[in-house]
């Protein structure tokens, strides 16, 4: 009898953990860890019966997983999906870059110990292809995450509200600076008065502004932030946002135009160093 269940498996690295431990800036590894504890004890409250949702965490890496009983239904993984980016947004506000993969697979996760091909599957995505702050998800997931979307809260909806957008390298990630996510945003990135995303274009370019305002001498490192600059100026693009100036990141928007003609750029090819930071 297999040991294992079939689950959505996200899987994030929080870039940056090992200078943030030689600096010693411990307050930010512990608000980190808080941040992952309270929405586990959210989110656990709101589907645990449900979905059987369940979280490690370990030195700079986080595993959750929800059960999929029913073959075809990947709500689950979309209620994973919300998790992922309100863990994501909640870095962010505490300047720490996350980067991971949301797929769907194999998986044994207990409190003790979590192990299986889907969680293999989840590590080599980030490892080798999210390359950026940001969240992939396999196309296989993608589609059928889509299709239970679609079925269950109607295409409508589904059509204002997609989990996911495709990058400029054909990758598709959690778009959490969109509509699906409002309800997953912390309070420093809501509007009082306001529940609308083309609100929300202002409280989110101040957040990556200061993110983005020092300078990095290692390219491996600034590349990933002229990446946030990238999705921030896509995302006004798509919301009406006035995020001010004219786009910087001219490489990343010309390499989406470009990418059904195959053209590499230095920016798609993931290295060895690049995966450590």
């Amino acid at each position: 009898m297999s040991v294992y269940q079939r689950r959505a498996t996200l899987f994030l690295d929080l870039l940056g953990f090992r200078n943030l431990v030689r600096n010693g800036r411990e307050s930010d590894i512990i608000d980190a860890l808080n941040v992952s504890a309270h929405s586990q004890i959210q989110y656990k409250d709101a589907a645990m019966s449900d979905f059987d949702f369940r979280v490690t965490a370990f030195s700079d890496c986080i595993v959750s997983s929800v059960r999929l009983l029913a073959r075809n239904n990947f709500m689950p993984a979309a209620f994973l999906a919300s998790y992922g980016g309100r863990l994501a947004l909640e870095m962010l506000t505490r300047g720490i870059l996350v980067r991971g993969a949301l797929t769907v697979g194999n998986l044994y996760h207990v409190e003790q110990a979590v192990f299986g091909p889907a969680l293999i599957e989840a590590y080599e995505l980030e490892s080798q292809f999210a390359q950026y702050p940001r969240i992939v998800v396999p196309r296989k997931v993608y589609g059928n995450l889509n299709i239970s979307l679609s079925i269950t809260m109607g295409v409508e909806w589904f059509i204002e509200h997609p989990p996911c957008r495709e990058d400029f390298d054909g990758m598709f990630h959690l778009d959490i600076f969109g509509p699906f996510y409002i309800d997953s945003r912390p309070r420093t990135l809501t509007l009082k008065n306001s529940r609308s995303i083309e609100d929300l274009g202002g409280v989110t370019t101040r957040l990556v502004r200061k993110l983005c305002k020092p300078k990095y001498k290692d390219h491996r490192i600034s590349t990933k932030y002229e990446w946030l600059r990238y999705y921030l100026e896509d995302c006004g693009n798509r919301f009406g946002w006035k995020v001010g100036g004219r786009p910087r990141n001219a490489i990343f928007f010309r390499a989406r135009k470009q990418k059904e003609g195959k053209v590499e750029t230095e920016l798609q090819k993931p290295t060895v160093n690049e995966a450590e930071i």
